[in-house]
């Protein structure tokens, strides 16, 4: 069983079952000629269940003599069936380490009672199945996955994901990166800050981020970042760089501004950058290695932040269970690096689904329990998972090279992936697009960067900013959008931010 992969993903066929810890025999859920919700060691076929995924929650379907059923947890914390398929059986997955499921009722999540997680889904010392049992941590309401009792194909990335074999076969040998420019663009970054009428702003304090120049993906030709008044005609004050605990940012105070300022300013972020795609191309000989990083920058792209907390022990037993590890081969070796990467990357597209956004916690250890994340939460656990075995990563945080409203469907800003290989240097990869490869060997974002992207920062928490206008400093996320500080009078509630990003081709 250890060695089967199951994918949750949209429509395959399980078994969900556990050892029941009452009597230390294998049960199963399930639905009886009947119609009736059952509980027991059968293994029949109306014992196995389909997965359908809605965003980043699922129902549980079983058809029984041509009816559908789904499992639900009802308004009194009962488990139940129904043959609607409405918010009642909207299930969610909070995945343990060692690869478990607890089976949370979304609806009532909210409601008082006695677990933090809301009603899970499990059963009393009688045999019955109940709801709100316990917590995640209580065996009895912990499940297993099973695989249909009746065979059927796994998807041909799963088969990719178990194939070692293929895995060495391409990725041993040579490689280098093969870096082209491809255009030089200008970007500018409109956004207006506002407050209502009943606030009066004395000071403003905006920060954006400094974007890092030269690297494999982008040499930055210009930059600027300067306020000014609403309109965005008129300039009230001029942005300076600062450093900002590992990252640089440009930081500018409007004070004492004209009358329109007290509730509104414009920034302006300008930046011009000859871009690069990288692509990981196969060689028989490294004419030119790739130097080796200084040590405080390996040391830096190694280091533990509080999202990407790998050394945390539910991680590390999340990793042994999956075995995310490079594999020790027959002749004594380990796996070369690019295949493990290449591995991981496979194992999150079958294993992971995209949500956006994220309301569930972004550390990696919370991107694990619930298997979805948006861009920078795969690009993160991708970076935890490198980090823990000695590959220096990192994130690219910055904006398509493509015009667009940051309230527009097609969001603009997006987080890409890099982990670094001796003789080689910075691997490019994306994790969150990679879910969409539907062609084998499914290497069209693992290798590769299109050369239409600007680089905001690397890395996200940004720390100590220095405001000029608060005593204390200020950590943020990211800052592929500038973020803002104000004193003043009044309540300082219901201010909005409204970005718009223009690109031209230079």
């Amino acid at each position: 069983m250890e060695n089967t992969i199951i994918e949750f993903k949209n429509n395959p066929t399980v078994r969900i079952g556990c050892t029941n810890k009452y009597t230390r025999c294998n049960y199963f859920i399930g639905v009886n000629s009947n119609g009736v919700l059952r509980f027991d060691q059968d293994l029949q076929k109306r014992y196995e269940w389909n997965i359908v995924l809605s965003k980043d929650t699922f129902f549980l379907k079983t058809i029984i003599a041509e009816t559908s059923y789904y499992l639900c947890v009802n308004q009194h914390c009962k488990v139940v069936l129904s043959q609607i398929q409405d918010n009642t059986c909207k299930l969610k997955a909070l995945w343990s380490p060692d690869g478990k499921i607890c089976l949370m009722a979304n609806s009532l999540s909210r409601i008082e009672n006695n677990t933090v997680h809301g009603p899970l889904i499990g059963y009393d010392k009688d045999g019955f199945l109940v709801a709100n049992t316990g917590d995640r941590n209580d065996i009895h309401t912990q499940w297993t996955i099973y695989p249909s009792r009746f065979f059927s194909q796994p998807s041909t990335q799963a088969r990719y994901l178990s194939d070692v074999n293929k895995h060495i076969e391409m990725w041993n040998g040579n490689f280098k990166l093969i870096r082209q420019p491809t255009k030089q663009y200008k970007g500018e970054l409109t956004t207006l800050f506002a407050y209502p009428t009943s606030t009066q702003v004395k000071t403003w304090a905006i920060v954006m981020s400094a974007p890092p120049t030269p690297i494999s993906s982008q040499t930055v030709c210009a930059v600027s970042f300067n306020a000014y008044d609403y309109t965005g005609s008129t300039e009230l004050a001029p942005g300076t760089m600062i450093k900002a605990g590992s990252h640089f940012i440009f930081k500018t105070i409007v004070a004492n501004g004209p009358e329109s300022s007290k509730q509104k300013v414009v920034s302006k972020f300008v930046i011009e950058a000859q871009l690069f795609s990288c692509k990981l191309t196969k060689v028989g000989q490294i004419d030119a290695p790739a130097p080796p990083l200084q040590q405080h920058v390996k040391v830096y792209h190694l280091r533990e932040t509080p999202l990407v907390n790998f050394s945390d022990p539910q991680f590390r037993e999340w990793l042994n269970t999956y075995n995310l590890h490079p594999r020790l081969l027959f002749d004594g070796t380990y796996e070369p690096a690019l295949a493990f990467a290449y591995r991981v990357l496979l194992f999150i597209k079958v294993h992971f689904v995209y949500h956006f956004p994220v309301v569930t916690g972004k550390r990696v250890i919370d991107t694990i329990s619930t298997r979805h994340t948006d861009c920078g939460g795969f690009v993160r656990l991708c970076t935890a998972i490198f980090r823990c075995h000695g590959i220096p990563a990192r994130g690219l945080y910055g904006r398509w090279a493509k015009s667009g409203h940051d309230k527009s469907p097609q969001f603009q800003f997006h987080v890409k992936g890099e982990f670094f290989i001796g003789n080689v240097g910075w691997v490019p990869y994306d994790p969150a697009l990679a879910l969409g490869d539907s062609s084998e060997p499914f290497t069209k974002h693992f290798g590769y960067n299109s050369g239409e992207f600007f680089t905001m920062h690397i890395d996200d928490n940004i720390t100590d900013i220095e405001t000029s206008i608060i005593s204390s400093t200020r950590t943020t996320e990211a800052l592929q959008s500038p973020s803002f500080w104000a004193t003043g009078q009044g309540e300082f509630k219901n201010s909005t931010l409204d970005s718009n990003w223009v690109v031209i081709e230079k």
